[in-house]
């Protein structure tokens, strides 16, 4: 799908804030960066336990951009969650001590397809019951992209269900769709929406250079297309610290400087500089429909 209404070499940008309603932390340095900053779009982990802090401070702010982070894994070692849905109903999802696994490769060995659906519609639907219609979704550690593609089916079907955009890459899409088309053909695979770029800072990058290289360099070189940077906004303050205690990365300071280079005055001048528009979800949903609507009107 690319008739999107827009000049293919444009340069659109989503800056894309993971893991709102993972902390206090989180939750005021997400909002600050979207409302002073020039991040504008976030997701939500059900989850997690300040979720619900999350959203109600989203009432004071309903134009904001905000999607839902899929969320099957729990990747911290003092910080625990379990699903959303009935443990009975979701019992290779989670451990002997009732939390998600750790990792996408724990994951991966053991959850079931059908039980990776259920959770997925469970978060979905808890949302929406908080007031939050989420402006498209996405996968926590990506986890949903790297294993079996029925999890990859399960979550274009629960978007296309609940008439929710699901952030996906071609390549990730073409490879599945072309191997194993039987498991995709009630999709509609063409007319799903899907990137062009995805970014997001390595760990290497981060030793090696730091976070104001890592962007400043990212935002010179951007390509044309629809483009997602994913960050993770937050303080390096006592509760992140705890939260990510033993993680070399994505941890307190590595959040912290995230937030500092989308909040300066440095990274509002390279949108300028290098010509980038920023585009939110709701708006590439809303140029889709008008498309498919204009589509089904001419009868094209």
């Amino acid at each position: 799908m690319r008739k999107m209404g827009h000049s293919p070499r444009e340069k659109l940008l989503i800056i894309h804030a993971d893991d709102l309603g993972l902390s206090q932390s989180q939750n005021k340095a997400t909002i600050q960066s979207m409302t002073e900053g020039i991040v504008n779009s976030a997701s939500l982990m059900m989850p997690c336990r300040y979720a619900y802090e999350a959203i109600d401070m989203l009432k004071d702010h309903p134009e904001l951009d905000i999607g839902l982070h899929l969320t099957l894994t729990c990747e911290w070692s003092e910080y625990k969650w379990g699903a959303l849905s009935p443990a009975s109903e979701v019992p290779s999802l989670l451990n002997e001590e009732g939390h998600m696994h750790p990792d996408c490769l724990t994951f991966l060995e053991n959850a079931h397809p059908e039980e990776v659906e259920i959770e997925m519609r469970a978060q979905i639907q808890s949302c929406i019951r908080a007031g939050i219609m989420p402006s498209h979704l996405d996968s926590h550690m990506s986890c949903i992209f790297k294993g079996r593609p029925e999890y990859l089916v399960s979550y274009l079907k629960v978007g296309k269900e609940f008439g929710i955009p699901a952030m996906v890459r071609p390549e990730v899409l073409k490879s599945a769709s072309n191997n194993l088309p039987h498991l995709f053909k009630d999709l509609e695979v063409g007319d799903l929406l899907t990137v062009d770029h995805v970014y997001i800072a390595s760990e290497k990058q981060y030793e090696l250079k730091g976070m104001n290289w890592i962007y400043s360099n990212l935002l010179k070189n951007l390509q044309p297309g629809i483009n997602v940077l994913l960050i993770h906004p937050a303080f390096d303050d006592d509760e992140m610290k705890r939260i990510t205690s033993g993680h070399r990365y994505w941890n307190a300071a590595w959040r912290q400087a995230d937030y500092d280079f989308f909040m300066s005055q440095k990274s509002k001048n390279a949108l300028h500089q290098y010509n980038i528009k920023l585009i939110t979800w709701k708006e590439i949903n809303e140029i889709k429909n008008s498309n498919k609507n204009t589509r089904s009107s001419t009868g094209i």
